[in-house]
């Protein structure tokens, strides 16, 4: 999910949990909600939604309707909930759920602000330094060798990303980041944070713990996580308790497996879910924290180590051809 869109549906969920809470009708909400200015493709959905609605379909059963608007998790929660009779616990649960995760998107994307405003200084000053002595050709032609690498890897970024629909190149990226020193193992600890974090909204929300783990898992957001968590699944489904699940997944430190262990035998599942998710999301902001100054140091080094080598290959240019004169 992107960030613009956690952030749609953030506000979406938090005022629906609002209306609901406040005895509007469900369909007198849609109709409300659907009227903001702003996001035109979910207000489409909702208008569907209202009418779905008023045909005799359940809120669950609607949200299911629009997978591209509302990803099966969302619609799955919103089901479940209905069902339980807790609809606005469910849907303020949600919309608990996305602001952790708009957040955690948040203080990355303002964390590389940084280091990408300093790559573009960057880019504009050390054709400066590259052409020095020469005209502005030579600036312009400095300019591109340093422009063209640069936004030809954030292109393929971008294309690497729009093929991540396809589930078999998903699958090979998502190992390959994994496997990175340092970023996999931020990735591991995001992935997991989303699963716990997840787990508890839908136990939450009175989803049983095999529907919850399963659905979870399929929101953790990285194909290879997933199937270590999907491992887990069959010992829930023959009785087992959570944490030979947790043992068995073989991604959860031992001191998430020890927590759940001992929620078990108080029976505080949720509590302890909630407490775990909430120590996870801390570990990730000071993950972010640390990348985020790494980066700049990164990119320092980068423009001062360019210059230095600028600078020696001139100096060392002027002395040979000093030497060379003749008479010297």
């Amino acid at each position: 999910m992107s960030f613009f869109s956690t952030r749609i549906l953030m506000l979406f969920y938090r005022e629906l949990a609002q209306l609901v809470s406040s005895g509007v009708a469900i369909i007198e909400a849609m109709d409300i909600l659907s009227k903001q200015g702003g996001r035109s493709q979910l207000n489409k959905a909702l208008a569907g939604i209202r009418e779905d609605l008023k045909s005799g379909r359940s809120l669950g059963e609607a949200f299911l309707g629009y997978p591209d608007v509302f990803p099966l998790l969302h619609a799955n929660m919103i089901k479940y909930s209905e069902t339980s009779g807790r609809l606005g616990q469910g849907i303020s649960s949600l919309a608990d759920y996305l602001e952790k995760e708009y957040a955690m998107q948040q203080s990355l994307i303002v964390g590389l602000a940084y280091p990408v405003f300093l790559l573009h200084v960057g880019m504009f000053l050390l054709p400066l330094i590259n052409a020095f002595g020469c005209n502005s050709g030579g600036y312009f032609r400095s300019f591109l060798s340093i422009f063209i690498p640069v936004y030809g890897l954030a292109f393929l970024a971008y294309l690497v990303l729009r093929m991540r629909k396809y589930e078999g190149f998903k699958t090979g990226l998502d190992g390959f980041i994994l496997g990175m020193p340092v970023i996999g193992n931020i990735v591991r600890q995001f992935a997991l944070t989303r699963f716990v974090r997840a787990l508890q909204v839908l136990s939450a929300s009175g989803v049983s713990i095999i529907s919850g783990w399963q659905m979870a898992a399929e929101s953790c957001g990285n194909n290879l996580v997933r199937g270590s968590l999907l491992s887990g699944l069959p010992l829930l489904q023959e009785g087992q308790a959570i944490s030979k699940a947790f043992i068995q997944a073989r991604v959860f430190p031992a001191s998430m497996i020890g927590l759940i262990s001992s929620a078990e035998k108080s029976g505080s599942i949720v509590q302890t879910l909630n407490t775990i998710a909430t120590y996870s999301e801390k570990e990730n902001e000071t993950a972010i924290a640390v990348l985020t100054r790494i980066i700049p140091v990164f990119v320092y080094l980068l423009i001062a180590g360019f210059i230095g080598f600028r600078i020696i290959s001139f100096y060392l240019g002027y002395f040979n051809h000093i030497l060379s004169i003749p008479g010297q």
